[in-house]
């Protein structure tokens, strides 16, 4: 829904910032929403639905089986920190864009079970990479259940 909010020619955003955790590894995507009227549509930042479309698919959130993140039972069922750790990541990605003015990474993959943080580069050949497998998600995402034909007696 939030996608195709963003994405409307009546709307002037220029930025969307997607973040969002499991109970112990979390995401962060800073992306320019895709319009047709967008003069640059090469050069901008896609967007977390563009790149991992499971992110935001209904069918796919409903699998989570996590309350909002605001909700005492989530924090009980989650790592200490996860929210705050997403959120320091997304707090120094945008004072390295306000303050240098460019970045080189536009999101990241947090995982406290790892300890492993691994940054998603501002870099044409991995969004390349990226579209063609979430073309794939997306496909297998909005697939229709096969009905089962009746037996032949």
């Amino acid at each position: 829904m939030i996608a195709r909010v963003v994405s409307l020619k009546s709307r002037r955003f220029l930025y969307w910032l997607d973040a969002g955790n499991l109970a112990d590894r979390g995401q962060f995507v800073l992306g320019q929403p895709l319009r047709k009227d967008r003069k640059d549509r090469a050069k901008r930042l896609p967007c977390a639905h563009e790149l991992f479309p499971s992110i935001v698919h209904a069918q796919a959130d409903r699998r989570d089986r996590l309350p909002a993140c605001s909700a005492a039972e989530a924090i009980s069922l989650q790592e200490p920190y996860i929210n705050s750790t997403i959120a320091n990541h997304v707090l120094a990605l945008l004072a390295r864009l306000f303050r240098h003015g460019r970045i080189a990474y536009h999101g990241g993959f947090v995982n406290l079970a790892t300890g492993r943080v691994t940054p998603l580069p501002v870099d044409p050949a991995t969004w390349l990479r990226l579209r063609l497998q979430a073309e794939k998600e997306r496909a297998y995402l909005t697939r229709r259940p096969r009905s089962l034909a009746p037996a032949d007696q």
